[in-house]
């Protein structure tokens, strides 16, 4: 069904989807900002209306214990009305809120006032209406001690009243005044009750709050045109007004028949509910004349008396919220809506612009496809020519490798057999070296025999002359026998006194006994030694003389034997280099072979490759053919016009192309298209 459309056409339909897409995506997330803008809103707003709160109960607070102050105040005491007078003009002075402050006696009689006005007026009591203060609720509370306090609090004391437009007082300053009570009891030394204090304040105590708080709130955050801010009672009935979008003026409500007469809980007035049941918050609430957000918060800290019920309304336009917000999706939508049209639009005539490039390169790929067909063609033939010749340049070398391989072999085994006669010609050189060496040993042996046989008779001579000196020995020991004999002789004629020198001439004659023994024995050893030693040096001599003979004619014969072999060995090493340079050759042209032989192997598969990538170049040739055909349907869609294509014989027809028989056409030529064409840059 696409195939219908040209490229153009999907395309910037594609593009006009995407953008679809990404602005709804950007819709849902500027709509989730949207809702934490309007979330931060009515956050700031509750913090507003909380702000409020806290103001008011920090200004009650300080009125809660004004009073209480002003009673303990010991001129209050006095009797002498003026002096109670002076006192509370300088409270009102001071001040500045309160209208009138009231001492009186515990049965309502009034002692004294203050006699000027805050402002420091002399306040007129022509037309003073004396008030019955004894009827006033608010009086016979105080006088019973229930005063305005909750249990969980130090707020003890005071008793405080709503407030509102008192006939009497407005007398005294000619104008209407909003007020309400902060009254205690005055106390003796004593600690006992005697008489009663009320401050008339007036509630621009808390007004003048409400509208510093909304001044700062405006000031603050500019986006907001205006602002209401509204003091309930415990019924919902309006105390307090601040509005910012009135004139300076009238932006704080004096009209006394709306305050303390609207209530807005009849009215079903924002969340005027939810305030009077305690609760706090901020939301969007739209009614009958009411179309806003709305904060509101409880009067309920520790610094205000809980029980008495009020409470802070915060008004915000709904406009004023919502406003900036939706001119922001007016904005958005109105663009977005717009930046896809532009871009569709772009996208439609780029996307043209490529698919007047695309047809223009299609043609110029159809006439290179024929170049290309007939080139793969002559490469084909030739690389047939080829692989012929190098199959038959392959067959030939590897006969020659073949045959040097057999000869490489004959030489090889020939070496080696060279190799191992002149190892065992060079062994029997080395052992005939050392025979000629042992016979040389054997006669320097004979000549060390010949030396010994000269100390033999040195050792002859030697025995000799022992005998000889043995004899003198027997002479020595004769004499001595013959001496010992005297001896005796001359010691039995000498008696008694010779008896010692007969038994020492009797041991010298016994020692001269064994010494000639002895000497016998030596003398049969040395004549026995010298006869063996004479024997010995015979025998020895003639050794000598026939091992030297022998020795003489061996070591003749070895040195003929030594001088033949090594004339064969250099005879056999001369073979052996000869061999071996032959070697080194036949493995040299082996090896070239062997490298032609690859050479032509690489030649021959090189060939076949080629042989089949022709083959397959053409297959692509015709491929392209069909695929230009293809791309111009994609570009054009199913719909245009016929195109002039070839057959495979490339002979020239015309056709209506279709995607069912594109794969037995190729496109034809129409032009050929330059890189630097004007089309290529518009499309780039």
């Amino acid at each position: 069904m696409l195939s219908k459309f040209t490229l153009t056409q999907k395309m910037t339909a594609s593009a006009t989807f995407m953008l679809l897409i990404c602005g709804v995506i950007n819709g849902f997330q500027f709509q989730n900002v949207i809702s934490e803008i309007r979330d931060q809103v009515k956050q700031t707003s509750a913090m507003n209306a909380g702000s409020v709160a806290d103001a008011i109960e920090a200004q009650y607070y300080e009125r809660y214990g004004d009073v209480q102050a002003f009673a303990m105040n010991p001129y209050l005491h006095n009797n002498d009305p003026k002096v109670i007078s002076k006192t509370l003009d300088q409270y009102a002075n001071a001040y500045g809120i309160y209208d009138l402050i009231v001492v009186s006696d515990l049965n309502g009689k009034i002692i004294s006032t203050n006699t000027h006005s805050p402002d420091g007026k002399a306040l007129s009591f022509k037309n003073f209406e004396n008030p019955k203060l004894n009827e006033q609720d608010w009086f016979q509370k105080v006088v019973k001690g229930e005063f305005t306090s909750d249990s969980d609090q130090e707020l003890v004391g005071t008793f405080v009243t709503a407030p509102k437009f008192e006939s009497w007082i407005e007398k005294l300053y000619g104008e209407p005044r909003h007020t309400n009570v902060f009254a205690t009891l005055i106390k003796d030394e004593k600690g006992k009750p005697f008489r009663v204090i009320a401050n008339f304040t007036n509630f621009k105590w808390l007004e003048g709050e409400l509208a510093n708080m909304s001044h700062t709130f405006m000031k603050h955050d500019s986006s907001f045109s205006h602002m209401k801010t509204y003091v309930l009672d415990h019924d919902g009935v309006l105390l307090a007004q601040y509005d910012s979008s009135e004139k300076e003026e009238k932006r704080i409500l004096t009209d006394a028949q709306k305050l303390g007469n609207l209530n807005f809980a009849t009215m079903n007035y924002g969340p005027t509910s939810s305030l009077l049941k305690g609760e706090s918050g901020s939301d969007h609430f739209k009614g009958k004349g009411f179309d806003a957000y709305f904060s509101f918060e409880p009067l309920a800290g520790k610094k205000f008396t809980k029980k008495l019920g009020w409470g802070v309304l915060l008004e915000l336009p709904n406009e004023d919220v919502v406003g900036d917000t939706r001119s922001l999706v007016y904005f958005f939508y109105g663009m977005l809506i717009i930046s896809i049209f532009s871009l569709s639009l772009f996208a439609f005539f780029y996307y043209k612009k490529i698919g007047q490039f695309l047809t223009q390169r299609v043609d110029s790929f159809s006439k290179s496809s024929k170049v290309f067909h007939e080139n793969a063609a002559n490469l084909l033939r030739s690389s047939g020519e080829l692989s012929e010749a190098s199959s038959e340049q392959a067959s030939a070398i590897q006969e020659s490798v073949s045959a040097l391989a057999e000869i490489s072999s004959m030489i090889s085994q020939t070496n080696e057999n060279t190799k191992l006669s002149l190892s065992s010609t060079t062994s029997i050189v080395e052992r005939s070296v050392a025979g000629r060496e042992v016979m040389k040993k054997l006669g320097h042996s004979m000549e060390s025999i010949a030396e010994a046989n000269s100390s033999l008779q040195e050792i002859a001579e030697i025995i000799s002359s022992i005998n000889q000196k043995t004899s003198v020995i027997n002479e020595i020991v004769f004499k001595t026998q013959l001496l010992s004999f005297n001896a005796s002789i001359e010691a039995a004629r000498a008696g008694q006194y010779g008896k010692g020198f007969a038994v020492v001439a009797e041991e010298v004659g016994n020692l001269a006994q064994m010494s000639g023994d002895a000497a016998r024995e030596i003398e049969v050893l040395i004549t026995n030694s010298e006869k063996k030693v004479d024997s010995t040096l015979g025998l020895i001599q003639r050794r000598v003389k026939e091992g030297g003979l022998v020795s003489a004619e061996a070591l003749n014969a070895f040195n003929g034997i030594s001088t033949a072999i090594e004339e064969i060995k250099n005879q056999v090493k001369a073979i052996a280099d000869a061999t071996v340079q032959q070697d080194v050759g036949i493995v040299q042209t082996q090896k070239a072979m062997t490298l032609l032989d690859e050479a032509a192997r690489k030649t021959c598969n090189l060939s076949n490759e080629m042989k089949d990538s022709s083959h397959t170049l053409d297959e692509a040739s015709d491929q392209l053919s069909l695929h230009t055909h293809d791309v111009y349907t994609m570009v054009h869609g199913t719909k245009s016009k016929a195109v002039s294509v070839e057959t495979s014989l490339h002979s020239p027809v015309a056709v209506e192309p279709d995607l069912n028989s594109s794969e037995d056409l190729k496109l034809a030529v129409s032009s050929e298209i330059n890189a630097d064409d004007s089309s290529f840059t518009n499309a780039a």
